[in-house]
Order: C-alpha cells, then sequence, then structure tokens
C-alpha cells in the first residue's frame, strides 16, 4: 500500500439529507439527533476531519492494478488505530460498517453504513448468503458473524468472529470461488465459505458460507459395521459413541510412516477410553475393539465390534 504524508480532506454527504454538506462530527444541542443511515466521505490529501470524535487521515492506498481488480486504502486515528479497508470488501466498527468505494491519485471515496447486527437462526450445515449486518445464532448458544471482508483478486479473506458468553473466537478464512476446503474456527466449529457477485441490503459484499458443528453430529452404526467419521464427529453403537479426535503418523524403524487415529469412547458424559490407534490394527478399548481402516486429518473410516 502507497503512503503519502498529509490529512484528510472529507466531504459528508447523508443520503436523504436534501443535499448539501453536513458535518460528520456530533449533532448540535439545539436540533435532534438524527443517525444517518448511510454517510459518504471523499478523502483527500491536505486537511483533516472529526468523525464520532475522532479524527482521522488518508496515510495509503492502493490503486487496482488491472481494470475490475481489487483496490485498498488506510484511514489512520491520531491515536494510531488503522482501518484497512479493500474493494471488494468491508470493515465493521461498532454498529457502523465502512466500504472502499474508489481511489485515485491523490484521494479515496469511502462510505459507512450504520448496519446493527440482526439475529438469523443458524442451521449446522446449511448454505446461506451472509451479509454485514447478519448475525448467526446456533442451538448450541454460538453466535457468528462476519466482522471484515477483503478482497485479494480471486480469493477474498473472511474474518469471522464467534462468541458463546465470555468465549470468543476470531479466526482469517478463505474465501473460494469454488471447491471451497472446510477451515476451523475452533475444534467443534468449521466452515466453508464461497464469493459471491452479490451485495446485501446495506450495500455490502456478502459471501455464502456453510457452518458445521461435527461434534454435535451423531450417526447411528451397528455392532460390526464400517463408519466414517468426521473429524470430532462421533457414531452411536448400542449405549456409547465412538468418536474421532484427530491424526497423527507415526516412523516405523525401517522409516516408513504409518497413519494414527485418536478414537474415544463415551458413555453418559464421560470418556471411558481413548487411545492412539494405528491404521490397519485392532485397537482395544474397554469392551469395543475398533479397528481404522483409513485415516485422514478431516476423516476416518473404522469398523467397531464388541471385544469376545
Amino acid at each position: 500500500m502507497t503512503s503519502r504524508a498529509g490529512v484528510l480532506m472529507l466531504t459528508m454527504c447523508v443520503v436523504g439529507c436534501g443535499g448539501g454538506a453536513v458535518s460528520a462530527g456530533p449533532a448540535s444541542t439545539q436540533t435532534p439527533q438524527v443517525v444517518p443511515q448511510v454517510q459518504r466521505f471523499e478523502i483527500a490529501i491536505g486537511d483533516s476531519i472529526e468523525v464520532d470524535g475522532e479524527t482521522l487521515s488518508l496515510t495509503g492506498w492502493s490503486p487496482a492494478e488491472t481494470v475490475g481488480g481489487p483496490f485498498g486504502a488506510r484511514l489512520s486515528g491520531a491515536d494510531g488505530r488503522e482501518i484497512d479497508l479493500r474493494s471488494p470488501g468491508y470493515r465493521r466498527i461498532g454498529e457502523w460498517v465502512w466500504t472502499l468505494d474508489a481511489v485515485d491519485d491523490d484521494r479515496a471515496r469511502v462510505s459507512r453504513v450504520h448496519a446493527p447486527l440482526v439475529a438469523r437462526a443458524l442451521v449446522w450445515g446449511e448454505r446461506v448468503e451472509l451479509g454485514c449486518g447478519d448475525l448467526l445464532e446456533g442451538d448450541d448458544g454460538w453466535r457468528f458473524h462476519a466482522r471484515s471482508v477483503r478482497g485479494e483478486g480471486a480469493v477474498w479473506l473472511l474474518e469471522m468472529i464467534g462468541e458463546r458468553g465470555d468465549v470468543r473466537i476470531e479466526q482469517m478464512i478463505d474465501v473460494q470461488p469454488e471447491h471451497a476446503h472446510e477451515q476451523m474456527l475452533d475444534a467443534d466449529h468449521h466452515v466453508l465459505a464461497w464469493t459471491t457477485s452479490a451485495l446485501d441490503a446495506h450495500g455490502c459484499a456478502t459471501t455464502r458460507v456453510e457452518l458445521r458443528n461435527p461434534h454435535a453430529q451423531i450417526v447411528d452404526a451397528g455392532d460390526g459395521s464400517d463408519i466414517t467419521l468426521r473429524v470430532r464427529g462421533r457414531a452411536r453403537v448400542g449405549d456409547v459413541l465412538i468418536g474421532y479426535r484427530g491424526w497423527g503418523e507415526m516412523i516405523e524403524s525401517d522409516g516408513a510412516g504409518r497413519g494414527l487415529a485418536q478414537i474415544e469412547i463415551e458413555r453418559g458424559d464421560e470418556v471411558v477410553a481413548s487411545s492412539l490407534c494405528a491404521v490397519g490394527d485392532d485397537c482395544a478399548l474397554g469392551e469395543w475393539i475398533v479397528r481404522v481402516i483409513e485415516a485422514r486429518p478431516s476423516e476416518a473410516r473404522v469398523s467397531v465390534r464388541r471385544a469376545d
């Protein structure tokens, strides 16, 4: 991103304001305060402005290298805070979402929209369009939203936030135009993400996401059957749950690698047996014999039977 000394010149237009520039600072005490829904700013080198009591300056920008390609700008506050914007994309700051409309030799045009998060029910495994004002609520108490999207060519970056009580997840996710791969937000929550050409009601670029909770997805299986388990997934066999917790590899004496799978058996809310099981061998876990037929980081195929 190109940097250049100087301060910020800003002109703000408010949708529905009937024309004319208005201040971006606090409302006058003599008139009712009306929160504008959209504010548009033209920022140039040579001046400064206060937005919600904060002085901002334009400290860097990067024009598109190709027609229709991504471009960026950086706004900096006097306290050192930086707001990096990319187009396509957006950045949430509190209840406001900032977008970058254009850049040229000495100025940038940016917008911000008042977009409080609005809750939507999250259905695990369902693909949904995620906009900048969407808050996805899962049945396990987790809530997910996008803090920013950055266009970086064909692949975007999605900054996803997850929260439940005092626990918080912050992860950068690759957003693919096609062939999205499963990525971990944490051990129990995974996501796939695709780019789209659509804009949401706030004018933000949308992504298509599929959130998964493999630990909560339990498949039913019979004694002696082959089972395919996703990592952190579980299968019910009789009165227990068989779980696949992770993958590894050991190096044997001849130098060859051999796959390992971490297998757990739960009864009720208690883990009653756990072992690293070598692929191809019978693995005794209490009253059960587990044979790992195949194991990969994302899933394992196992057969389970009761010990004789």
